[in-house]
C-alpha cells in the first residue's frame, strides 16, 4: 500500500510505501535500517515568516524536521541507525538571464542538512535541483528509496506517429462541449460587474437542483469553513453574503466543467485539472488582495477559468502524454510552446476561442489568453500577471495535480507590475498552505 505525503505533512510507518511529489519543495526520507521503520516529510519553505500555529509545523525545515527526527528516535535506540535521503527543490529557473535570487529549495535542503549532522544522522543521497518535478519514494521493508520524475517518459505511446488536430478537429470538440450553463454566465458577469442580486442569485441557482446540492455542499465543507451547518440557498446567503456565494456557485459550475474532460492527458490524479484551477483561483484572490492592483473576486473567477482551454485538449493530449513530458524536460520550455509544437495550438489559444463563444467578459478571456505571457496582454495587466504568478506558484509547489510547465522569464516582470519584491516570495508561497 502506497501513501501519498502531502506538503507540510509527516508519516512515520512499519510497512508498505511512503511517496511525496515534489516541485520546488523538498522531501526527506529517514529510514531506520535496525528497527525497520522508515517516514518522510514532505517541505514546503525554510522557515516560518510569522508566527504559525502547531499544526502547521511540518511545512517548514526549522520547525518540521527536528519533530520529524524526535518522533523516529522514539522508536530506535541509536540515531545513527537512522539513513536520511533529500529530494526535490527544484529552481524556479532563471528570471532575465539571471539566477533567481531566491533559492528556496537550496535553502531548505542546506537546513536539513544541518539539523541532521547536529543530530547524527547520516545523509545516505541528496538529489535537489533541476527545474522539473520528481516523485519521492521509500519503500520501508526494504529501505529502498527512489527519485523518479512524475511522469515515466517510457509509458507506451512514446513512439510512433504524431497525429496533431486539424482546425476543424479543434472547432468539432468545442461544439461538442457541454454549452456552459447560462447561470455561470451571469455568476460570471455579475463578478466581473461587482453588482450583486441575492434575491436574483438565489432564484437562478435554486433552477438548477443539481448546482443547489453543490454549492450547499460546498458551503457545509472545509472549503468555507462555516462555523454551523446550512441548509438553503437563502441561509447560506445571509450567513456568507452575495460575492462568496457567487464564488460558491462558481466552483461547483468548474467542477463540473473540468470533470467533463475526457482524462488521461493533463491531470496526473483524479480531479486534477479542477484542483489545480481551484488553487490558482484561491491564491490569485489572495495575491490580488495583497498587491492592491486588481479586485480579489475578479482575479478568484479569472484564476478558475484560465485553463479553461485544457478541457478541450486533454483528449489529445492523453494520446502523447509520455512525449509531451519528455519534451518539456528535454527542452525546458513553456508547455504552451510543447503544445504549439506537437498540436498546432495551444491551451491558451483554445480557451481564447471557449471564452469567447461563451461570451465570457473580455477582461477574463484576456487572463485565459495571456497568463503564460502576461507582459502581452492589454486589458488589466494587473490582474493577468496575478493570474501568471498564482499558476506559477502552484505549478512549482503542488506538483502533483497536472503535467504542466511555466516559464520563469516572466517573474520579474510580474512581481515588479504587481509592486512586489522578490524578497516577498516567500510569503507569497506560504498561501499555498492554507488554499484547500
Amino acid at each position: 500500500m502506497t501513501r501519498i505525503i502531502p506538503t507540510g505533512c509527516m508519516e512515520i510507518i512499519d510497512h508498505g510505501r511512503l511517496e511525496a511529489y515534489l516541485g520546488s519543495c523538498v522531501g526527506v526520507v529517514l529510514w531506520d535500517r535496525k528497527a525497520k521503520i522508515g517516514g518522510l516529510m514532505h517541505i514546503l519553505l525554510p522557515e516560518p515568516i510569522s508566527e504559525i500555529p502547531e499544526a502547521d509545523r511540518f511545512y517548514y525545515a526549522t520547525e518540521g524536521l527536528p519533530v520529524f527526527i524526535d518522533r523516529m528516535t522514539e522508536n530506535t535506540s541509536n540515531a545513527r541507525n537512522i539513513e536520511a535521503t533529500i529530494a526535490g527543490g527544484a529552481l524556479l529557473g532563471q528570471v532575465s538571464g539571471t539566477d533567481l535570487e531566491l533559492n528556496i529549495g537550496g535553502r531548505i535542503s542546506d537546513i536539513c542538512m544541518g539539523i541532521l549532522k547536529l543530530k547524527g544522522i547520516s545523509i545516505k543521497r541528496v538529489e535537489v535541483g533541476g527545474f522539473l518535478p520528481t516523485v519521492l519514494t521509500l519503500d520501508v521493508p526494504s529501505g529502498t528509496t527512489t527519485i523518479k520524475p512524475v511522469l515515466k517518459t517510457t509509458e507506451d505511446g512514446l513512439t510512433g506517429t504524431v497525429n496533431p488536430p486539424t482546425a476543424k478537429d479543434i472547432t468539432n470538440a468545442i461544439e461538442k462541449m457541454r454549452p456552459i450553463p447560462q447561470i455561470a454566465i451571469k455568476v460570471i458577469n455579475m463578478l466581473s460587474d461587482g453588482v450583486y442580486n441575492p434575491t436574483e442569485i438565489a432564484d437562478e441557482i435554486k433552477k438548477e437542483q443539481t448546482l443547489a446540492a453543490r454549492v450547499l455542499r460546498l458551503c457545509n465543507s472545509s472549503y468555507i469553513g462555516l462555523m454551523r451547518k446550512v441548509s438553503s440557498i437563502e441561509e447560506a446567503l445571509l450567513y456568507l453574503g452575495s460575492k462568496t456565494i457567487l464564488q460558491v456557485a462558481l466552483t461547483a459550475i468548474s467542477m463540473d466543467m473540468f470533470s467533463g474532460a475526457p482524462g488521461g492527458g493533463y491531470s496526473l490524479c483524479k480531479g486534477g485539472m479542477y484542483e489545480h484551477a481551484l488553487g490558482t483561483a484561491r491564491l490569485a484572490e489572495r495575491l490580488a488582495d495583497l498587491s492592491t492592483m486588481s479586485r480579489p473576486d475578479i482575479a478568484y473567477t479569472a484564476g478558475l477559468l484560465h485553463d479553461i482551454g485544457k478541457v478541450v485538449l486533454d483528449q489529445y493530449i492523453a494520446t502523447m502524454r509520455p512525449l509531451f513530458y519528455r519534451d518539456i524536460i528535454s527542452t525546458g520550455k513553456d508547455s504552451t510552446s510543447i503544445e504549439k509544437e506537437l498540436l498546432g495550438i495551444d491551451h491558451t489559444e483554445v480557451g481564447e476561442l471557449l471564452g469567447k463563444t461563451w461570451g465570457i467578459p473580455d477582461i477574463l478571456v484576456e487572463c485565459v489568453k495571456w497568463h503564460h505571457e502576461p507582459s502581452r496582454s492589454r486589458i488589466n495587466k494587473g490582474l493577468v500577471h496575478t493570474v501568471y504568478l498564482a499558476d506559477l506558484i502552484m505549478n512549482k509547489y503542488r506538483p502533483d495535480l497536472e503535467v504542466d510547465y511555466v516559464d520563469t522569464i516572466p517573474l520579474k516582470e510580474a512581481l515588479d507590475q504587481l509592486g512586489f519584491d522578490v524578497s516577498q516570495l516567500p510569503e507569497m508561497i506560504d498561501l499555498v498552505r492554507n488554499i484547500y
